[in-house]
């Protein structure tokens, strides 16, 4: 199977192989190669994450890294992020990172999204770099996962809202 690129007006979505994922490239028919990006499942610092559909498409020079519904596999059982922000749900830019202090740091999305694309550490600092979220509430409090300083954290914070869906979003020109 091929990779297709489908035009939209300004939009550009990159459709993976099984193979490609696999990989971590994707190649479009123009000859761009991708970054690592999301995948169904991936290991991450030892825990596997998941997403129930994931995507890299392009919206006005912006390339897009979107994992939806995602979670983390522990190994004795699955957990998703803290939500740290809003009830809302739609997509977001106000999310907690290490970098955003007048947000509390309930999980730091932008180093995350840093370890997921295999991006150096600079480039996680750089203002270009930015992350969206959807999150969701609940009514009851649960046992979240966090990632915080390179690393996994579990055990200490329950929240009654979550990260639901999650994109990393790099400007063309950083690739």
């Amino acid at each position: 199977m091929r990779s297709v690129i489908i035009l939209v007006g300004l939009l550009v979505i990159l459709s993976i192989t099984a193979d490609e994922a696999e990989s971590g490239d994707a190649t479009t028919e123009s000859g761009f190669t991708g970054p690592i990006t999301f995948r169904a499942e991936q290991t991450i610092s030892g825990n596997i994450v998941r997403c129930t559909s994931f995507s890299m498409h392009t919206i006005r020079g912006n390339t897009i890294h979107e994992c939806r519904n995602i979670r983390v596999d522990t190994g004795t059982h699955e957990m998703k992020f803290p939500n740290g922000v809003t009830c809302r749900e739609r997509w977001i830019d106000r999310v907690p990172s290490i970098h955003n202090t007048h947000i509390g740091v309930h999980t730091d999305t932008k180093d995350f999204c840093r370890e997921v694309l295999q991006l150096p550490q600079q480039e996680s600092s750089c203002h270009s770099f930015w992350v969206e979220a959807w999150y969701k509430c609940t009514t009851t409090r649960e046992e979240r996962i966090q990632w915080l300083k390179g690393d996994w954290q579990a055990g200490i914070y329950y929240d009654s809202g979550f990260l639901k869906h999650l994109r990393c979003v790099i400007p063309v020109s950083t690739l």
